[in-house]
């Protein structure tokens, strides 16, 4: 089931965990709920090469691409 809720996170850079609350490593802070936040962007990095080694789906988006499958996940809930 764990394998299952691996599946996105926003690319990292150095100013968009702070903007964005730290939402873009938010597989990392469900993983390790008790990490601290200024720790979970370089985590985040090293979780990909984890995530291919054991063939988990786990998509990284663009700060756009996070922002544009939002809009379209809630305009899919929005339309039920």
């Amino acid at each position: 089931m764990c394998h299952k809720r691996l599946r996105l996170s926003c690319e990292v850079s150095e100013c968009k965990p702070l903007l964005m609350g730290y939402l873009n490593c938010q597989v990392i802070h469900h993983l390790f709920p008790d990490m601290p936040q200024f720790r979970q962007p370089e985590v985040s990095r090293r979780f990909i090469p984890f995530a291919k080694k054991w063939n988990l789906n786990y998509k990284v988006l663009s700060y756009y691409g996070a922002w544009k499958a939002g809009a379209y996940t809630r305009s899919i809930l929005s339309s039920t």
